[in-house]
């Protein structure tokens, strides 16, 4: 059986129709996986009106939308539009506020996995945390570190595999409360180099040339110096949280593409 989908025409999100799986389904909330580059919510750093829950508002009344029980969509939890990954929408405001409480109170658990350059984490530990407060820019879209002014933000980066072959290993970064940009700032601060990550880091994804230089773009000779994966290698991959004395736990795999890096680097997960 196919799973149950959001659907959006033309102008929505896009000059094309987008569909998305839903990958969860709660009482009042759902969760949906997008993919780098979609827009989960407006906020700070995304005025477009080209994003899911803007979408949602505007086709509540619409037979695929309000057949999910959706009556007032909000975003429960934020996610960059560079990177993929879990989408938590509450249906209803009751939910969302239930929802954003038991994250306040440090409820939630958030696990990404990411690609990173070097072999080792700094100091070569097996894990990193990193406690900075964050706070947005005033002028540019980015978040700085500000111990006067920010907020409080915690990550914790555990090393899950290393490439044998190349300089590569693969990562999970784990926090109670995701605020926007977090995972990529604290990365950087850490001296982690997430693949693909150029905007608090310098950190290219790997080409077929660097990967493969005797084969690589015999068949695609114009694929050879692009990335294998031409996107932050950096997905929210499980979202976990207490609620009517269960554990919620939401899963959703990482990108095609995401993975092809992955073996390529020889990285199992």
């Amino acid at each position: 059986m196919s799973a149950r989908q959001i659907s959006f025409p033309p102008g929505f999100m896009g000059d094309s129709p987008r569909r998305f799986d839903i990958i969860f389904e709660g009482d009042g909330f759902l969760a949906v996986s997008k993919a780098a580059g979609d827009i989960f919510e407006s906020d700070a750093y995304e005025s477009s009106t080209a994003n899911i829950i803007s979408s949602l508002r505007a086709r509540a009344d619409s037979p695929n939308i309000s057949d999910l029980g959706v009556e007032a969509p909000y975003a429960v939890n934020s996610i960059d539009r560079e990177i993929s990954g879990i989408c938590l929408i509450a249906l209803n405001k009751p939910v969302a506020a239930r929802l954003r409480e038991i994250m306040g109170s440090g409820g939630f658990e958030f696990e990404y996995s990411c690609i990173a350059k070097g072999k080792a984490l700094p100091g070569g530990a097996d894990f990193v945390e990193v406690d900075l407060p964050l706070l947005k820019h005033s002028q540019k879209p980015r978040a700085v570190v500000s111990h006067r002014f920010g907020k409080m933000a915690a990550t914790r980066f555990e090393l899950r595999s290393v490439s044998p072959k190349y300089d590569a290993c693969l990562l999970s970064a784990k926090t109670s409360f995701a605020r926007p940009h977090q995972i990529r700032l604290h990365a950087a601060e850490a001296g982690i180099g997430i693949f693909g990550e150029d905007l608090y880091t310098q950190t290219p994804s790997p080409t077929l040339r660097a990967l493969s230089p005797k084969n690589a773009g015999v068949k695609n000779p114009e694929l050879f110096d692009k990335p294998v994966y031409p996107k932050i290698a950096l997905h929210l991959g499980k979202i976990s949280f207490p609620l009517e004395g269960a554990r919620v736990e939401i899963r959703a795999e990482e990108p095609k593409g995401f993975i092809h890096l992955a073996k390529k680097l020889s990285l199992a997960k």
